[in-house]
């Protein structure tokens, strides 16, 4: 009897370390696994917050470089024209980059500020002209005949756009220039002809042999290239 007794207590025994020892073991494993869990959260954690780091310094850099642009441009339209008040050149600086993101998005135009606003010194030496002999319009001088044909582009009517509001202006005769470039095939000298003269002169050969014409391409392409270098002055990063 004392045998079986001690017999039991010996199986007793070693089910008690059993038991006690897969409890370690799973205790063991549940630890392995949350600090697995935990490693796992923490590395999504910290990439997660590097990302962000990363994007808030992408975002620095870009504002940096808006406000240099930006800056550039006042200084650009004011010492071309004194009687530009600094908020006009502000107004014509700011317009004229929030127009380039919108024909982006809206046409996928990529334009080009320094010729943009080379085009706009030659049009109207940065000033709202509110109508010359041909009725042309505003700062880049917009006809009523290229209004309709942006319009036409658009499927919007006339009456959308009036340009003598600065945005309006700009936002047209940025595409209207800008869409005669892409038809031209990047012919920039072709597509100021277009705009100084009208686009069905153009292929009559009339237009092109006119000497105001060659004025006009050398006033516009000169100054764009002046303004690129001065534009885009300390933005080497």
């Amino acid at each position: 009897m004392l045998l079986i007794l001690l017999s039991l207590a010996s199986v007793e025994g070693l089910v008690f370390e059993a038991v006690n020892y897969k409890n370690n073991v799973n205790r063991e494993i549940n630890y392995a696994y949350d600090k697995n869990v935990s490693n796992k959260i923490e590395k999504v954690e910290m990439d997660t917050q590097q990302k962000i780091i990363n994007q808030q310094k992408v975002i620095q850099v870009e504002k940096l470089k808006y406000n240099m642009i930006k800056n550039n441009g006042i200084n650009i339209i004011l010492g071309e024209n004194p009687r530009v008040s600094w908020y006009q050149a502000n107004t014509i600086i700011e317009t004229l980059m929030n127009v380039k993101t919108v024909l982006k998005a809206k046409s996928n135009i990529d334009i080009s500020i320094p010729l943009s606003l080379a085009i706009i010194k030659t049009e109207s030496t940065f000033e709202n002209q509110r109508e010359n002999w041909a009725t042309a319009k505003g700062y880049m001088q917009m006809t009523n005949i290229a209004v309709s044909s942006v319009c036409k582009d658009w499927n919007e009517p006339v009456s959308n756009y009036n340009m003598n509001n600065i945005y309006d202006n700009l936002l047209l005769g940025n595409y209207y220039f800008y869409k005669n470039l892409n038809d031209l095939r990047g012919d920039v000298e072709s597509a100021l002809v277009c705009y100084n003269q009208g686009y069905g002169n153009l292929w009559s050969g009339v237009v092109a042999s006119r000497g105001d014409n060659s004025s006009y391409m050398s006033k516009v392409l000169n100054k764009s290239y002046e303004y690129e270098q001065k534009l885009y002055s300390g933005l080497d990063f």
